[in-house]
């Protein structure tokens, strides 16, 4: 019994994590249309905050 909540927080944990991913995922390729790299989405964040 004590090892299925550690277990179901860690399942949870996952979950968020790659729900997180995905959105980011998807946010960059809507707005940028190009390879993911996190380079891009510094210099669009940067645009962004510059404009």
């Amino acid at each position: 019994m004590p090892q299925m909540f550690p277990m179901n927080w860690l399942l949870m944990f996952l979950i968020f994590v790659t729900m997180y991913l995905l959105m980011t995922l998807f946010i960059n390729y809507n707005y940028t249309h190009s390879p993911m790299t996190s380079q891009s989405m510094l210099t669009k964040t940067k645009l962004n905050w510059k404009w």
